[in-house]
């Protein structure tokens, strides 16, 4: 919704508008124009309604995380996409992991593949999650469910068992009533405990990635310098993360286990340039989650001017840089077509500490897991306004991500539980 406000007396009507499309049905944004003088009108009460909704008081209106109810009822196995990372906090043993095409977990994969019917909560079922509709590759057509508050969005992909049109809060509400008296709710446990028997040996074999220093600061040892700081820290957050090396590596390997912190990640190449001025979206929306936002040298490049507006404003996120000198997830797609060169893609590191510190922010440089390690203890520590840590990290078109399309066109196994480097020649 974007409208410029020609009328003052269109203003109420036009803004609970504006507050009903951000907030019910399927989320959005909105964009209000209002010009000086409307704002500076006088109007006659009389002649306008200034009702406020209770629900449009509060945002949002409804409790976060509704499957949990059901999910503990009936001892269900949860899988999400990139997107929906956090629905179900990662240490529960029915948060089984991440099914989309960029840094998805093996596990997770095997469950889809394997059930004998899903149920997809407000999920659009996009060529991410279903890996251009290639993905489970035993079909979903007749066992499965569809809950979407579109109908635009539902029963579009396959041959639903059945379609449920409405919010997912009350939709799922709703099935945990219906289902109170519902038995034999250990059926499931063999299978829970079968997926985390296997999702144990994917995070064992994972360590061998996580804690490598054999080089320069790998992406993978940085999440873990990330998980680290974010659990010691004890405070929730709002981490926003956007396309780039960050991607699949956050998606693959952060950890949440705070039930207040939230995940987001625009999976598109218009989110780029977009963190810094999203963690002044996510304070001004939520001011007891600490902002993080995670971003290339390519994005920050974009909208490196938006560090003035997070220091006037005194937002305190901590944003962390992830500079290699490329835009890597194009540099990576041209490797994965067999070119040794690649045009376009690579330019001078920016010196992010220093940019940083010219606007006044609190700043560090990360060279090493020590180094990155100190520097996210003093972030997560300062509150006086914004800080940027510039971690000099290695490239993700210098080893093949985690990436499923992507590791099948290099000839290997994605649903393998081991862990291991990938050469993309």
């Amino acid at each position: 919704m974007s409208v410029q406000v020609k009328t003052p007396e269109k203003l109420p009507e036009i803004t609970r508008r504006a507050v009903r499309t951000a907030c019910c049905g399927t989320l959005g944004a909105v964009h209000l124009q209002i010009p000086e003088d409307i704002l500076q009108a006088e109007i006659d009460p009389a002649r306008v309604s200034l009702n406020i909704e209770e629900d449009c008081k509060t945002f949002p209106a409804y409790p976060t995380r509704p499957a949990a109810g059901l999910v503990e009822r009936l001892n269900l196995p949860v899988c999400t996409t990139m997107t929906g990372q956090g629905t179900t906090p990662n240490d529960h043993r029915r948060s089984i992991g991440v099914i989309s095409d960029n840094g998805y977990h093996a596990h997770a994969k095997r469950a889809m593949e394997a059930s004998e019917f899903v149920l997809f909560v407000g999920s659009r079922m996009g060529s991410v999650v279903t890996i251009a509709w290639t993905f489970p590759r035993l079909a979903l057509n007749k066992r499965m469910a569809q809950i979407d508050i579109n109908p635009e969005a539902i029963g579009i992909k396959c041959a639903n068992a059945f379609l449920l049109k409405g919010d997912a809060a009350f939709v799922l509400k709703e099935l945990l009533v219906a289902m109170l008296e519902a038995s034999d709710t250990e059926r499931l446990a063999p299978w829970v405990d079968h997926l985390n028997g296997l999702r144990a040996v994917f995070w064992e074999n994972a360590q061998a990635l996580l804690t490598n220093d054999s080089t320069s600061l790998r992406p993978e040892r940085a999440v873990l310098c990330f998980n680290e700081a974010l659990d010691a820290s004890g405070q929730p957050a709002q981490i926003y993360a956007e396309a780039g090396t960050q991607a699949p590596h956050m998606t693959r390997f952060l950890k949440i286990n705070d039930r207040g912190t939230r995940f987001a990640i625009p999976r598109a190449f218009g989110g780029i340039g977009s963190a810094l001025l999203a963690n002044m979206g996510a304070w001004r929306a939520d001011p007891t989650r600490r902002p993080i936002g995670l971003f290339g040298d390519g994005s920050f490049a974009v909208s490196v001017g938006a560090l003035k507006a997070l220091v006037r404003r005194q937002v305190s996120p901590i944003l962390i840089l992830f500079d290699n000198g490329a835009f890597g997830w194009i540099k990576g797609l041209h490797r994965l077509s067999g070119h040794k060169r690649c045009f376009g893609v690579g330019f001078t590191p920016p010196k992010g500490q220093a940019v940083a510190e010219a606007f006044d922010l609190k700043a560090w440089t990360a060279t090493v897991a020590a180094s990155l390690d100190a520097g996210l203890a003093e972030a997560f520590a300062w509150r006086k306004g914004p800080s940027f840590i510039d971690i000099r990290v290695e490239s993700i078109a210098d080893r093949v991500p985690s990436v499923y399309s992507w590791m099948m066109k290099r000839g290997r196994d994605p649903l393998a539980l081991e862990a291991a480097d990938v050469a993309y020649l």
